[in-house]
């Protein structure tokens, strides 16, 4: 470059830059369509998705203490942690129809005497809202408290020291949480 004149330095500098940068436009453009937007939600979606507790199977929940089927309008299952005095919680709820959900909780209750849980005394003391019925899975019996407008069936089973509370609950006026409760009751299994 040595022996070329001014403009020729200058033109060879700017072509150089010029293919320089349509190269690196070049990059960007690819990568942008490699890893936009567009393929970072995705991927955020599905890593978020593949750490969503699922049912071992289309309808079977398997869990510490208990497994059971539940229909197959509660696509959604989830493992929660509300309760610290819970052995293990699920919330399971629908995709087509937010105004459904079954509320699945195993409590330690060693004195096996179902009175002692508040949220059984509380339907108990509520004879305005809540009618009791006695039912058995195998040889145990069990509490089903149904609430009168229909939008709650809520079992208490006490078994070895714990309780099961499986509620199933819904505002849509065309389902029928005690249709929906016999088809989960007798599949209900304790796993010790």
């Amino acid at each position: 470059m040595l022996g070329m004149s001014r403009k020729k330095t200058f033109a060879w500098m700017f072509t150089l830059a010029f293919i320089g940068t349509g190269f690196g436009l070049a990059i960007v453009v690819l990568l942008w369509f490699v890893n936009g937007a567009v393929g970072t939600t995705n991927t955020l979606a599905a890593a978020q998705k593949s750490v969503t507790p699922k049912p071992v199977s289309p309808n079977l929940l398997s869990g510490i203490d208990i497994e059971m089927s539940y229909p197959g309008i509660f696509d959604q299952v989830s493992h929660v942690n509300n309760d610290s005095n819970a052995l293990e919680q699920y919330n399971l709820g629908s995709n087509s129809d937010y105004r459904r959900a079954i509320g699945i909780s195993v409590h330690p209750l060693p004195s096996n005497n179902l009175t002692e849980d508040s949220s059984y005394r509380f339907r108990m003391n509520s004879t305005d809202t809540y009618r009791e019925t006695r039912s058995s899975i195998g040889k145990e019996s069990v509490s089903l408290m149904t609430k009168i407008d229909r939008t709650e069936q809520s079992l208490f089973w006490l078994h070895k020291g714990k309780l099961l509370i499986v509620a199933v609950t819904s505002t849509n006026p065309k389902d029928d949480v005690t249709a929906i409760m016999a088809t989960i009751q007798p599949t209900i299994r304790w796993r010790q």
